[in-house]
């Protein structure tokens, strides 16, 4: 496996979920949070076991269902979501799935320069929640 190509790219075309969610927090004026993540679900855990690597610290699960047993890897975080964001610059995602990217990383920029931390940058950040989320259903 190898980060230096599409394989990845292919691999979240079929099993990745970019994600925003915007929560209430008592740690800034606003008194909202952003988080942004990367979700990829397998029945195996082998290949998000390798993916994990790449993204240290990466978050993994283990489903409690019995009857669908699966996996969850999720990269969040500042540290990590940067090696995301360069990742599929240089190696764009080639469905629909780039249109998701593309709000994500709108996203993701302005919590990078903290401009989610004004109310017009906070609206900003849910207008393009909603536009994600509304993709997805």
């Amino acid at each position: 496996m190898s980060f230096s190509n599409f394989w990845f790219c292919g691999f979240i075309e079929a099993d990745g979920c970019f994600n925003i969610t915007i929560r209430k927090c008592n740690t800034n004026a606003i008194k909202t949070r952003v988080d942004l993540r990367l979700t990829i679900a397998q029945k195996d855990s082998y290949l998000l076991q390798l993916i994990r690597r790449q993204f240290i610290d990466a978050q993994m699960y283990e489903s409690k269902n019995s009857k669908n047993r699966h996996f969850r890897l999720t990269i969040s975080g500042h540290k990590r979501l940067p090696t995301v964001i360069h990742y599929f610059d240089q190696y764009p995602l080639q469905t629909r799935k780039y249109i998701h990217y593309r709000m994500f990383r709108r996203c993701f920029r302005l919590v990078q320069f903290k401009k989610h931390l004004n109310f017009k940058g906070l609206e900003a950040a849910r207008t393009i929640q909603t536009m994600l989320t509304s993709v997805y259903k």
